[in-house]
């Protein structure tokens, strides 16, 4: 893996978050954007990685919180029959 800076990690981390509110803003609306102040304050972006893949299968705000707090070692569980992104 190549060697990435402070700075190019957290604009990684703000892209992702990005791109994770624009997915739950238009699966879910306003209730989708209201996990956002929690996530925005995750650090990893692997993390928020494994978040945005989730958040495209979901049925719910709800589900996609429920995965990252039910999570072992700030890693989301994944269901068995899915591939970890």
């Amino acid at each position: 893996m190549p060697f990435i800076d402070m700075f190019e990690e957290t604009g990684m981390e703000r892209g992702l978050a990005k791109g994770i509110e624009a997915v739950l803003e238009i699966r879910f609306g306003d209730a989708g954007l209201q996990l956002m102040p929690e996530i925005c304050r995750i650090p990893d972006a692997g993390q928020l990685q494994e978040i945005l893949q989730a958040a495209k299968h979901v049925a719910s705000p709800e589900e996609l919180r429920e995965k990252w707090i039910s999570s072992r070692n700030g890693r989301l569980l994944v269901p068995a029959g899915q591939e970890p992104s």
